[in-house]
């Protein structure tokens, strides 16, 4: 992930944090929520399973 903010066209996005839900939906639920709840202007959240939350 952090090398592909690296790409033009993303230089406007901000990477605030790595969190890993290690494929388990209760971990990450509770890693977004933690996101959500720490950064509450958060615009975006990339959940995909080839990278991590953000």
């Amino acid at each position: 992930m952090k090398k592909e903010l690296e790409e033009p066209g993303y230089e406007n996005i901000e990477l605030v944090k790595v969190a890993y839900g290690d494929d388990l939906r209760d971990k990450s639920t509770s890693e977004t929520e933690a996101l959500l709840l720490g950064f509450p202007d958060l615009k975006a959240s990339d959940n995909s399973r080839h990278c991590s939350s953000w």
